[in-house]
């Protein structure tokens, strides 16, 4: 693929230099940013001030733009005007704003059906015969839509907008790496007479037209691009002329590519699949020269979805192509059609982070003969769906994908997928419900090159209740549950407490979260009684949540053992009783593409917002081989961090032999042992400063069928927390002698969780950190950090309190944006062991100097830190640490520089603290009051 950074050729004959150079120096970088801080807000008021060799740049991670792009103005061949996309959205969907008619939510829709519906950035399609494939239904008038039972009325968008880029009449114009979608037209619409038309690394989806369209006389060319979920993908039209190279075309509803007219088309490296009608369609005179066009038949011989534009009135069956001959005529067309053996690509190369949508893969709808015979009546819900024997159909059948039935599946048994090989599963449309509290809603074992898209996970009822604060005494306040919530049942005696204002965020005087002890009056009025004391500043009306995090113990989303890719697209949770997404014992990239975690909509009843989604982490990968990548997606509400990469941190408990020890761990036997491999290094560790002091080779481990003279008080001494009525004792043989004592500690780098990716996320107004990341190899840049508790990112490992293994080595923090951290008093009070926005560190056993430099090879580069209650940056415990480049505003707003932790003995020197640390290297950094 041509690289966005390719320039077009500026070589001129030296009559035109002086009109080139006059016209140069004068050329402007015009940048957007709808946030503020930029030169404007605005797309349209960037084009207005826009001329020949200017470069509009919108800021990363600015969008959507609810606007359309139109430049009137042309460029010149040598000096073209340039939109930098940066991977933004320019959109014509507008919000949809649902209000109650009695028990239905409803809304007015921007213009008259058809127009683009989408919720949480899924596009609702409806089937060959009109039906909804979503939780929505049209009324008479064509303008009304209302919910069916059950449904959100957040995150809907429906198409308010023409087009999302238009360019008429002008030349010499270059778009790079945008994507355009929600169109009552097209996503990208070219009219006139331009010339010099120039796309490169565009997306174009989920428009009612065309993703992109040319017309008239116009000469554009397209240089990377995919084109999806619009009416038909691309379209050539009358007379114009359209070079295209490396573009992939898949999963629009009607056609794939399409000619007509004298359009003259250049096509290199382009593959087009699961259209719904032809892939390809020739009409009229159109003619061109094809290398390496490769299309695939679809599985389907009718048409699934209903189209809306020009594929609206064909009769025709699905096929590869179709057009006035059986293939492209070779008086006009030079090269040929490629026709696909294989099934098309499952997993295509993206080009740009594409919009926050979903692609439409295969609808392969279960008919009753594929169900199995044999239903346990516990499986099948109330829809009528057996979600889980439909999946485990498709994996025995081999089948390349499997689309669920949309609507709202209930369930009381977890969905289990095992040993799903080369799968696509399609929930789009799809709310998952799970009745039983104390069970996971989804887990998948074993799994290679498996896909999931579009699902929305939630529980009923929510695991977690909220009550107003109705009296405050010094160590007691009284409650009452608010309507619509969850009764406190008698396992409610201490749960998590969890301190909200009135207006619904983290209680400012708050020292993270309580453990009261609970006095019911009634199911949903009581006592909470703390320890010590209450903020001073809690007042009757403000709210309160308690979680059922130590009681249900289940996770929303398990993956285990997998041997290959695993991608998660376009998922929304709303609850879970624990963690989002539970990473154990992987061997491939897990890939969390667009996925929300957020509050789900109040219970029916409620006047309330609802202030949680998950009671833990949004996602947890604990002794993988790989740690997960997260991209573009969007995380809050949660009890607990974003993201928590780590492996286990061990104990030598006796030594058998130079080479064969003991070690243990709480609970009973774990699958710990399955991602280890003979060879890995082992780091061994001295007891209590955790400073590494060898290293060994690890051969095999096996848990033992008993505990042998390990007792219940040493296995206390080494796990004071967290030790329940049983634990197990492994075997660990290595693969030659090593300098080993009993009382040391062990963890193994390569199965810690590295190798992980945060990239262009947000992670906003939820309690713990952002990132807190104890592996190495990993890259954490260009993401938003907004009203966390505690830091944004913490580097190292949790030895001392959670045995969390452990040194980072190798990471780099780069073009994250991070605003209003320590929203609460925890991040800044005595004892915290994190005093920075990004925070450098080790948690000890004893939790006082000296501290072993065991971070190494850090880089904190080009970020923007602004409203932190201690540190911008605060690094110890590390060596070889690189600052450089960052910005750093209103820092140090409650600990303040030259001050001492009485608890810790960590020094807080100024904005950017790095006391103790060997080698490390300050460069360029900005700080401002």
């Amino acid at each position: 693929m041509t690289p966005s950074s390719q320039l077009l050729p500026r070589t001129v004959a030296a009559s035109l230099l002086f009109s080139v150079l006059g016209s140069s120096l004068f050329a402007r970088e015009l940048k957007v940013d709808a946030r503020g801080g930029a030169d404007y807000t605005t797309l349209a008021a960037a084009v207005a001030a826009a001329g020949a060799g200017d470069t509009l740049v919108i800021a990363k991670g600015s969008g959507p733009y609810r606007e359309t792009l139109y430049i009137k103005q042309s460029g010149t061949a040598a000096t073209p005007i340039v939109v930098e996309g940066n991977g933004e959205t320019v959109t014509g969907f507008a919000p949809l704003v649902f209000q109650r008619e009695g028990d239905t939510w409803t809304a007015r829709l921007p213009q008259a059906f058809p127009t683009v519906i989408a919720f949480n950035g899924v596009r609702i399609l409806q089937d060959a015969g009109g039906t909804f494939l979503g939780p929505v239904k049209l009324r008479e008038d064509n303008r009304t839509v209302e919910l069916l039972p059950g449904a959100s009325p957040e995150g809907w968008e429906a198409s308010a907008r023409d087009c999302a880029v238009r360019v008429t009449g002008a030349s010499h114009q270059v778009y790079r790496n945008l994507v355009a979608t929600g169109g009552t037209n097209d996503g990208f619409n070219i009219h006139g007479d331009g010339k010099g038309l120039r796309f490169e690394n565009i997306t174009a989806a989920n428009n009612l037209d065309e993703g992109f369209s040319a017309h008239d006389d116009t000469v554009c060319e397209i240089l990377g691009g995919d084109f999806w979920g619009n009416d038909n993908g691309i379209s050539n039209n009358l007379n114009t002329v359209m070079t295209a190279t490396d573009i992939t075309i898949h999963d629009n509803i009607g056609w794939g590519l399409g000619f007509s007219g004298n359009t003259v088309s250049h096509l290199a490296n382009v593959q087009i699949w699961n259209n719904g009608m032809a892939q390809v369609r020739f009409e009229s005179k159109a003619s061109g020269t094809l290398k390496n066009v490769v299309a695939w038949a679809p599985s389907w011989v009718e048409r699934p979805w209903t189209t809306y534009k020009e594929s609206s009135t064909s009769r025709a069956a699905p096929t590869v192509f179709r057009g006035e001959a059986p293939l492209p005529s070779s008086e006009l067309w030079q090269g040929s059609l490629q026709i696909g053996a294989n099934p098309p690509p499952a997993f295509p190369k993206a080009k740009i982070a594409p919009p926050v949508a979903t692609s439409i893969t295969r609808p392969v709808a279960a008919s009753p003969s594929s169900t199995p015979a044999a239903v346990t009546p516990a499986a099948v819900n109330a829809s009528g769906v057996d979600v889980a024997a439909l999946i485990r159909q498709a994996i025995k059948s081999g089948q390349p994908s499997l689309q669920i039935p949309a609507g709202i599946h209930r369930v009381s048994e977890t969905i289990l997928i095992d040993d799903a090989r080369n799968l696509t599963i399609d929930g789009t449309g799809v709310t998952l419900v799970m009745t039983d509290g104390r069970r996971g809603l989804l887990r998948i074992n074993r799994a290679d090159r498996l896909q999931l898209r579009g699902f929305t996970l939630a529980y009923d009822p929510i695991r977690h209740t909220q009550a107003t604060i109705t009296r405050v005494a010094a160590n007691s306040f009284d409650f009452a549950v608010q309507d619509g919530y969850p009764d406190l049942t008698p396992d409610y005696s201490r749960p998590p407490a969890h301190l909200f204002t009135a207006a619904g965020r983290r209680h400012p005087d708050a020292v993270d979260f309580y453990k009261p002890a609970l006095t019911l009056a009634t199911p949903r009025t009581g006592t909470a009684t703390a320890p010590s004391s209450w903020p001073a500043t809690l007042a009757a009306g403000d709210q309160v949540v308690f979680d059922r995090r130590e009681l249900d113990r289940a996770n929303a989303v398990e993956i285990r053992e997998n041997k290959g890719p695993v991608l998660f697209e376009d998922f929304t949770v709303l609850d879970s009783p624990a963690l989002g997404f539970a990473g154990r014992y992987c061997e491939a990239e897990v890939i969390l593409r667009r996925v929300v975690i957020r509050p789900g909509p109040p219970p029916a009843g409620a006047r309330q917002p609802r202030l949680f989604s998950t009671n833990a982490d949004a996602v947890n990968f604990v002794q993988c081989r790989i740690g997960p990548r997260l991209e573009a997606c969007d995380f809050s509400g949660m009890g607990d961090d974003s993201l928590n990469v780590h492996g286990y941190f061990l104990p030598v408990v006796r030594m058998l032999s130079p080479t064969v020890f003991l070690t243990a761990l709480p609970n009973g036997p774990s699958d710990l042992v399955k991602p280890l491999r003979r060879g890995d290094a082992l780091r061994i560790y001295e007891p209590g400063a955790f400073s590494v002091i060898s290293g060994a080779t690890f051969r095999s481990i096996r848990a033992l069928p008993d505990v042998g003279d390990v007792t219940d008080a040493e296995m206390k001494v080494l796990y004071p927390i967290g030790l329940g009525r049983i634990f197990t004792v492994y075997q660990v043989e290595l693969d030659a002698p090593a300098k080993l004592v009993a009382g040391q500690w062990f963890d193994c780098p390569a199965v810690n969780s590295g190798g992980f990716v945060v990239r262009d996320s947000y992670f906003h107004d939820h309690r713990g950190r952002g990132l807190r990341i104890m592996a190495g190899d990993g890259v954490v840049e260009n993401n938003r950090f907004e009203r966390l508790t505690k830091s944004a990112i913490s580097v190292g490992p949790e030895l001392g309190f959670w045995r969390e293994a452990g040194w980072v080595k190798n990471l780099r923090i780069t073009g994250n944006k991070i605003r209003d951290v320590g929203i609460d008093r925890s991040l800044a009070a005595n004892g915290s062991y994190v005093p920075g926005a990004i925070g450098v560190f080790v948690h000890t056993q004893s939790g006082k100097p000296p501290y072993p430099p065991g971070n190494e090879d850090i880089v904190i580069e080009n970020n923007l830190i602004e409203g932190s209650s201690v540190a911008g940056i605060h690094a110890y415990a590390a060596a070889g640490i690189t600052i450089r480049g960052n910005t750093l505003r209103r820092t140090n707003l409650v600990r303040t520089a030259g001050s001492s932790d009485p608890v810790n003995h960590l020094v807080t020197t100024g904005p950017i603290s790095t006391e103790g640390v060997a080698g490390v290297k300050l460069e360029n950094n900005t700080v401002t009051p």
